[in-house]
């Protein structure tokens, strides 16, 4: 009986230390975590690549959109050119 009793304590024991082992390991993700978020904050603020990168993205939407305006205007003459003849 006294065995079976001291085998209880100890179970609970490990079960309560173990609990706070998880605890303090949680805790130290989390704040890893949090550094990360604000290195990439920091990333994106001061970045030269993100800035040339957001340029790139830019000027060939810009491109794209002046070819496809061209073209349709282009169409837009030769239907206008079709029906006036």
């Amino acid at each position: 009986m006294k065995a079976r009793l001291l085998q209880t304590l100890f179970s609970a024991q490990v079960i309560f230390c173990s609990t706070f082992i998880v605890a303090a390991e949680s805790n130290k993700d989390i704040r890893a975590l949090q550094e990360q978020n604000i290195m990439s904050v920091l990333f994106q603020q001061t970045s030269a690549e993100r800035l040339a990168a957001s340029l790139q993205t830019f000027e060939t939407a810009k491109h794209a959109l002046d070819k496809a305006l061209s073209r349709s205007n282009l169409e837009c003459i030769a239907r206008a050119n079709k029906v006036s003849k």
